[in-house]
C-alpha cells in the first residue's frame, strides 16, 4: 500500500471509532437510516449474488483473509529488522481500518440499533431480579 493512503487510512481507523461512540447514543438513526434504509438494499443484493451457494461464503471469506494475512506478514516481518516499524503498524491499523469499515458497512451497524423490545412497542412486565431467578432456577 502506497505510504500517504496507509497513513490516510489508519487515521480513518480512529474516526471510525469516535464516529461509532457517537452513534451508539443515537440508535433511531441508525434504525431508520441503516436497518431500515441501506441494509435492505445491501442484504438483498448479497442474497442475489451469493444466495444459490449452498455453503457460508463469508467462511470462505475470512479463509481468504487469514490466507492473506499470513503471506503479508510472511514477506513483511524483515521490515520489523530493518528499522520499519512504523510503516509496518502503519500499514496492519490500515488494514484494520478497512476491515473494520466494510464490517460495519455490510452488518455491524445493526448492534447500535433499537432493541426489538422498543422498535415492536413491547411492554416488560418483568424486573432484572425476576428474569435472574428464572435462569438460575
Amino acid at each position: 500500500m502506497q505510504k500517504r493512503t496507509s497513513v490516510f487510512l489508519t487515521l480513518f481507523l480512529v474516526v471510525q471509532i469516535i464516529a461509532l461512540q457517537i452513534l451508539k447514543f443515537f440508535p433511531e438513526f441508525v434504525e431508520k437510516y441503516y436497518s431500515l434504509g441501506v441494509y435492505p438494499w445491501i442484504s438483498k443484493i448479497s442474497r442475489y449474488i451469493f444466495g444459490w451457494v449452498p455453503f457460508s461464503v463469508g467462511d470462505l471469506f475470512y479463509l481468504l483473509i487469514a490466507i492473506v494475512a499470513i503471506r503479508w506478514l510472511y514477506k513483511n516481518v524483515k521490515r520489523l529488522r530493518h528499522n520499519e516499524q512504523v510503516g509496518f503498524f502503519v500499514d496492519i491499523l490500515a488494514a484494520v481500518s478497512v476491515v473494520y469499515f466494510m464490517f460495519h458497512v455490510l452488518w455491524g451497524f445493526n448492534y447500535y440499533r433499537l432493541p426489538l423490545h422498543k422498535s415492536l412497542h413491547l411492554e416488560s412486565n418483568y424486573t432484572t431480579e425476576q428474569l435472574l431467578e428464572t435462569t438460575n432456577r
